[in-house]
């Protein structure tokens, strides 16, 4: 084999173990809002306290799906435009279900945050807010939660290949 063809084989070996470095963060940054919020929306106590610091959480974890899926999306699309679909639409329903996340923490809260108000004078009122949120949306989002976690085990199978390729010598990219 001539120095050409060495240097595209490296090249090429390079490009894939890069592209399964990307899936993996990308695939890591979807469990973890798959996670978060289906924990949220199963929570006993959603809508006491303050509901900021898990949605932080859950926004921070979606801006680092953001920067994966676009660093995902060319190579992938290269490789397995159907995989990549795939992706894209995950990706979308990660963005849903964070928003019926947070619909569904600021309805359990009721009309005035518990923090904010006596947390004693409306302790019979927070589980009926908290039934209510559910019945308008929490279902609704646990149904999201519930495919989106289907769709990315099918998509981690499905990867499974790209996946198993050796690592770069270059530190992972974000």
């Amino acid at each position: 084999m001539d120095w050409l063809g060495r240097y595209r084989a490296r090249r090429q070996q390079a490009s894939e173990a890069r592209l399964a470095e990307r899936l993996q963060a990308w695939l890591q940054a979807s469990r973890s809002i798959h996670r978060q919020c289906g924990a949220s929306i199963d929570d006993r106590s959603a809508g006491e306290g303050d509901i900021g610091r898990s949605l932080d959480r859950i926004d921070r974890e979606l801006h680092l799906l953001k920067d994966t899926a676009s660093a995902l999306t060319t190579p992938l699309r290269r490789r397995d435009p159907e995989l990549a679909r795939q992706a894209a639409e995950i990706t979308e329903s990660l963005y849903r279900l964070r928003n019926q996340t947070a619909s569904y923490l600021i309805r359990a809260q009721g009309p005035a945050p518990a923090f904010l108000t006596d947390p004693r004078a409306g302790e019979g009122l927070q589980g009926e807010h908290r039934r209510r949120a559910f019945e308008q949306v929490g279902a609704e989002a646990r149904q999201l939660a519930l495919r989106i976690g289907e769709q990315l085990t099918l998509l981690q199978r499905q990867a499974e290949p790209l996946l198993r390729l050796p690592p770069s010598r270059r530190p992972p990219s974000r």
